[in-house]
């Protein structure tokens, strides 16, 4: 710098470039201009101007967004005595590098490479506003045509990805709105200083760049207008998007609390019939017993009675006879048991150890292999 005789303050321009350690860092913007000279009553000997411009560029990469936001560096040193210019370009676009050496009239005027860099900044930005609004008018359609009752299958979905987009789309906005400022300020400069070096030399064409950088401000700033609409639209779809979300958040706990209390309700109505089922259970329970006690109360009497039906099932059968001895004023009456009524003893005996028997067969207790056997209840 110091050879070339480059100002000190072409190092705030050059801060933009090189790696980034933080997403947010203080880049200079606009521009820088100087006029020198030997003394105060002599006429301007040396006049340099800087400026970052930025632009859109497309990157070639394969994701979702396929534009950047870029910049480059441009510095002139423009000797009035000598009429010797001296350019510093930092990170050019192809674009602008295939035209420097496609052009052979941009040694013809020390200021028509700076029509050359505006024209490349310029030619981009209205490609990457269409792109930006095509963004903004999906989430915008989805914000005003997304039903907030009664949904359909074939409604908008509106979730929180989509404010999360607009967001994004709107740090883009913002980008552009500041690049689009800082080139409208370029070419304000751009025009001063075409005054100045047409005041200085007539060899400079002080009519015509003028009205190109005026046409190239008019552009800007009309892209500039477009951002700014963008801008307008994005806090209106954002905050629309954000309302449908609330509602439906709300319409979707409204509709789980009323399941819920449906919910309860059908577990209210379960717990009565268990209830009722309970009761009707403990009732046939306190009816079962009371009949068990009054089946029990008559097996008793019913025992009671055994012996006398017993007695009187023998005395009414032909195993006891009566015989009457004596006379016909005297009459002795007296049981006598037949001759066969042993045979009568042993039957009931044996009958009624055979039913014990088949009763404790049946039982198992004479088979032990029937309980390895698992029973209903053991299943």
């Amino acid at each position: 710098m110091a050879s070339q005789k480059v100002c000190p303050r072409f190092l705030e321009f050059l801060c933009a470039f090189g790696s980034r350690t933080q997403e947010i860092h203080d880049v200079r913007e606009g521009y820088y201009k100087s006029a020198s000279s030997v003394s105060w009553s002599v006429k301007m000997t040396k006049i340099e101007f800087i400026y970052n411009l930025k632009y859109m560029d497309l990157h070639g990469r394969d994701t979702q967004n396929s534009w950047s936001l870029r910049e480059m560096c441009v510095y002139q040193q423009y000797d009035v005595e000598r009429k010797q210019t001296k350019w510093i370009l930092l990170q050019p676009p192809n674009r602008l590098t295939e035209r420097i050496e496609g052009d052979r009239t941009i040694h013809a005027n020390v200021l028509h490479l700076h029509i050359l860099c505006m024209s490349v900044a310029e030619s981009n930005w209205s490609s990457y506003i269409n792109y930006l609004q095509m963004e903004v008018a999906r989430e915008d359609e989805r914000a005003c045509f997304s039903k907030v009752n009664n949904l359909q299958r074939r409604d908008y979905e509106v979730s929180f990805a989509n404010v999360q987009k607009l967001q994004l789309v709107r740090r883009r906005l913002l980008r552009s709105q500041s690049a689009l400022e800082s080139g409208v300020e370029i070419t304000n400069g751009l025009i001063e200083l075409c005054k100045d070096c047409g005041s200085l030399s007539t060899d400079f064409e002080a009519g015509v760049l003028p009205a190109k950088m005026r046409d190239y401000s008019s552009r800007l700033r009309g892209h500039r207008r477009r951002v700014l609409a963008l801008l307008r639209y994005t806090d209106g779809s954002t905050r629309l998007l954000s309302q449908i979300i609330e509602f439906r958040n709300d319409e979707t706990l409204k509709v789980a609390g009323q399941a819920l209390q449906a919910n309860v309700e059908i577990l209210k109505a379960i717990s009565m019939e268990a209830k009722q089922e309970s009761v009707s259970l403990t009732s046939i329970a306190r009816r079962g017993q009371s009949d068990s006690t009054t089946l029990k109360a008559l097996s008793r009497i019913a025992m009671l009675y055994l012996p006398a039906t017993l007695i009187a099932t023998i005395f009414s059968s032909n195993l006891v006879q009566v015989d009457n001895d004596g006379t016909t004023t005297h009459v002795s009456t007296h049981f006598r048991l037949i001759d066969g009524f042993w045979l009568y003893v042993v039957l009931t005996v044996t009958l009624t150890g055979l039913t014990l028997f088949t009763t404790v067969l049946f039982e198992g207790r004479w088979f032990p292999w029937r309980s390895s056997v698992p029973t209903h209840s053991q299943i």
